[in-house]
């Protein structure tokens, strides 16, 4: 028997994914039945394959083109988005993964507080004020409250 059995397992992965990527989105681009597009969105929906294709292919550009605006099809682009701003954000996870930030400090967004500032804060304003005092409203005696 042959060393490769199926001609399938000699292929890398990624041209394979590629051409998947790039047949789906020439179905979205030029099919008008409605079977064939749903089974383009619903294949590059489950595609498992880096961002960096569907940007070679313009599926954000082609969503945007042919299917902004049609209502029968706003779910599958909804999902189908969402899908490649995941991708999109893991791949940005993985590249700032490589660099060492300090804890307290969040270079995109310096005005916001971390977790471990804000509890050192809280505990900072518990310490200060450990017990409420109300204040008295002019014109309005301390007898009228509820005690």
């Amino acid at each position: 028997m042959s060393q490769y059995s199926n001609y399938s397992d000699r292929r890398s992965a990624v041209p394979a994914s590629f051409e998947k990527v790039k047949r789906y989105t020439k179905d979205l681009v030029y099919s008008k039945d409605k079977k064939v597009i749903n089974r383009a969105f619903l294949g590059l929906a489950e595609m498992t394959c880096p961002i960096e294709i569907f940007e070679k292919c313009q599926v954000e550009k082609i969503l945007q083109k042919f299917y902004k605006e049609k209502v029968e099809y706003f779910y599958q682009v909804n999902v189908l988005t969402n899908k490649l701003n995941t991708l999109r954000c893991d791949k940005y996870m993985e590249n700032s993964a490589q660099f060492k930030v300090e804890e307290g400090y969040d270079p995109e967004h310096p005005m916001f507080e971390t977790a471990v500032d804000a509890k050192v804060e809280k505990s900072r304003l518990l310490e200060e004020h450990a017990e409420y005092k109300p204040t008295r409203i002019r014109g309005v005696p301390f007898k009228r409250f509820n005690r």
